[in-house]
């Protein structure tokens, strides 16, 4: 059963997840039993699930399609071994789909930018 995110910010925290534990292993939780390639495929399906929720928030549809361009390339990544390329192409759906986050989160904090 696939993860269905209500919050775009719940999407957030499953890339972050997934920049972590993609070609390392995730814990064996949930739908994850410590199979690195089954666990990896399992959570870009999850990612892939969220494309509605991301198409909401960022309503550009070129950005749409460099989102899904970054997920197929990622997924690439990893299925060759390239761990650091992989993650730093989840970083950059964040970047893409989230540009203001780090803005965000200090003013929840209370903090100037």
């Amino acid at each position: 059963m696939k993860r269905q995110f209500e919050r775009a910010g719940d999407l957030r925290a499953h890339i972050s997840t997934m920049v972590l534990c993609c070609g390392r292993g995730f814990p064996a939780v949930g739908e994850y039993r410590g199979d690195l390639e089954k666990d990896t495929d399992l959570a870009f399906q999850e990612l892939r699930s969220g494309r509605a929720l991301l198409a909401k928030k960022v309503k550009d549809e070129a950005k749409i399609h460099q989102i899904d361009q970054l997920i197929e390339d990622s997924l690439a990544a990893y299925k060759q071994g390239d761990r650091k390329k992989g993650a730093f192409l989840l970083q950059d759906i964040l970047d893409v789909a989230f540009p203001r986050r780090f803005i965000e989160y200090a003013a929840r904090k209370g903090e100037p930018l």
